[in-house]
């Protein structure tokens, strides 16, 4: 009866079918507590009361079912320590008590010869594993004890528990030193030992060459510590791989090659150390990376083709606060599936690629702090999903695109320390002061908020069109008149020439005149064209 939403307390009076070998009542909103009669079913095998609404502890006499293999109680709401009768139930083999709220100890657990899976993670228990817990549970495969309030050491006896696939004790107190027989377990493929108080204060010293004997390891998890040395070539012989995280430590060198080899890897995250060297192109053999983050390291040289066109990382690439120069290659339109894209605080150069405009999937890019110059692709405004978009710190220049404003997605775009220049636009991410910077820039208008200077206006006035059509014509017309009295004057002149006395003395008056006239109108003219031409 799983998932079927039933409601109210678990009725006592199942205890009444002494025949029942499995009761599953998991993805219901059962409240209440789990009833003392289940102790009667003398033939239960298993019981799954998971993700219900339950208070109160596991019932005492559950203890008496010697025939229980399977305990399921995960996120169930149950709380208070384990009954010690547990010890009794002998025969069982998987038992998932994670998200509830358990206090004590485990105890109860370890002397169960058939004990195959206790996941316990997301509780309180406190106290320390024994000594001899890889001996006396010899069938585990499956250990999950994270987050809770565990301390002491891992024994080294682990390295008995031949069976283990799965090991995890993240998020705990546990102190001292990984045994070193930890490559004894050929099985194991999850290994998680984060956020504990191993080494000194953390884990410390290199990551073992045999590593390389873990052939089924799937998981490796050694974040936020203090290894050091450089990554070992033999990870790439783990050829079952799918998660590398080694983020957060002091490890140097290059990335080997050999990574390239791990075909079924998903994820890398190698960010926050002291890497070096370039990005190894055999990383885009690697056809199942999602994942990709690397930044915060030393890398240099350029973005290999083969990597930034990976095309099936579909969650992350992150490539920033490294030193990677030249372009970015075209071959990054190929991430059609990739949501978050960070390249920013390196020294790449050159135009930003049209091809980015086919990664359509995009939610986060950021090219920032980078020497990208040119103007802005017109094909972003193919990122439709887009929300955040930082450009800033480069040498883009150009006006501001409009299609900008119609990326309704966009909540926060950085365009700041830029030589763009014109007039900012009024909507869609532009019309929220909180979610674009775009200061250090030639930009005017905008929304007030924003306090960029007005754009100027370009506007011809009528009179000035008027005045100006007026100079057009005063200018010919008095070229005209001045020609005609040139001509005048040469003709009065000639005459004069064979008057008499009187009448020469006459007409020497109306040549002075008309020179006068003459001077007045070329001055009065290149006087008008001044002041038009002052006015413009």
């Amino acid at each position: 009866m799983m998932s079927n939403l039933l409601l109210g307390e678990i009725p006592r009076n199942l205890s009444h079918c002494s025949e029942l070998r499995i009761i599953n009542l998991s993805l219901n909103q059962l409240t209440g507590n789990i009833p003392d009669e289940l102790g009667l079913l003398k033939k239960l095998i298993g019981i799954d009361l998971s993700q219900n609404n339950l208070t109160g502890s596991i019932p005492t006499s559950l203890g008496n079912i010697s025939t229980l293999e399977n305990l399921y109680f995960y996120q169930a709401g149950l709380s208070g320590k384990l009954p010690e009768s547990l010890r009794q139930t002998t025969r069982l083999s998987s038992v998932r008590l994670s998200g509830n709220n358990f206090s004590g100890t485990l105890s109860v657990f370890f002397n169960h010869t058939y004990l195959e899976n206790l996941a316990v993670a997301g509780n309180q228990f406190e106290g320390s594993l024994p000594a001899d817990f890889g001996i006396t549970l010899p069938s585990i495969q499956l250990l999950l004890l994270g987050l809770n309030q565990l301390t002491g050491t891992i024994p080294p006896s682990i390295g008995n528990a031949s069976q283990l696939v799965s090991f995890s004790i993240a998020e705990n107190y546990f102190n001292g030193l990984i045994p070193d027989n930890l490559g004894n377990l050929k099985k194991l493929q999850r290994l998680s030992v984060g956020f504990n108080e191993l080494g000194v204060n953390r884990i410390s010293g290199s990551i073992p060459r045999g590593i390389s004997n873990l052939l089924n390891l799937k998981n490796f998890e050694v974040y936020l510590n203090l290894l050091t040395g450089s990554i070992p070539d033999e990870f790439g012989k783990l050829g079952q791989l799918n998660q590398l995280v080694l983020s957060g430590n002091i490890l140097s060198g290059i990335i080997p090659s050999s990574l390239g080899n791990l075909t079924k890897l998903n994820k890398l995250y190698l960010h926050v150390n002291q890497l070096s060297g370039g990005i190894p192109a055999s990383l885009g053999n690697c056809h199942s990376l999602q994942m990709l983050e690397i930044s915060n390291n030393k890398l240099n040289g350029t973005i290999p083709k083969e990597v930034i066109g990976l095309s099936s990382l579909s969650i992350l690439l992150n490539l920033s606060w490294n030193s990677l120069t030249g372009p970015l290659p075209s071959e990054v339109g190929k991430l059609t599936h990739l949501t978050t894209l960070d390249i920013s605080n390196n020294k790449l150069s050159g135009e930003i690629p049209g091809t980015l405009g086919d990664c359509q999937s995009l939610e986060y890019l950021s090219v920032s702090n980078n020497s990208f110059r040119g103007l802005l692709p017109s094909s972003l405004r193919n990122l439709r999903g887009i929300q955040v978009l930082d450009l800033s710190h480069n040498e883009l220049f150009g006006e501001v695109p409009e299609y900008l404003e119609n990326l309704i997605g966009l909540k926060l775009l950085n365009l700041s320390f830029n030589s763009f220049e014109g007039k900012v636009p009024n909507n869609g991410v532009f019309a929220n002061a909180s979610g674009v910077s775009v200061i250090g820039n030639k930009l005017c208008g905008g929304i007030p908020e924003l306090r960029l200077p007005s754009c100027p206006i370009h506007v011809t006035n009528d009179n000035q069109k008027k005045k100006s059509s007026a100079t057009l014509i005063v200018i010919p017309t008095v070229s005209v008149i001045g020609v005609a009295i040139v001509i005048t004057l040469s003709w009065l002149a000639l005459i004069c020439s064979s008057v008499n006395p009187n009448d020469r003395m006459v007409i020497s008056e109306v040549l002075t005149e008309l020179h006068e006239i003459r001077e007045l109108l070329v001055n009065g003219t290149t006087l008008k064209v001044q002041n038009q031409s002052n006015l413009g």
